[in-house]
């Protein structure tokens, strides 16, 4: 019963490409983890380094990112 659910839904999609009648809704795989909700202000938002250690040259920097874990 279980492939039959599948495989019905697959030819209502294949249905609905092929006419042009295809709704996309956009959702998070994890959606307790990772939210959509905001996603298009989120992307445009200047990008923050992960430590907020401010480095004095950039030797040191260079020090920082090639240093072993």
């Amino acid at each position: 019963d279980d492939d039959y659910e599948v495989e019905e839904r697959k030819s209502q999609n294949v249905e609905a490409l092929i006419s042009g009648n295809l709704i996309l809704k956009r959702q998070s795989l994890l959606p307790r983890v990772l939210s959509t909700n905001g996603a298009a202000s989120v992307c445009r938002k200047p990008f923050k380094p992960p430590s907020d250690a401010s480095y004095n040259s950039q030797q040191d920097l260079a020090r920082r990112l090639s240093a072993r874990k």
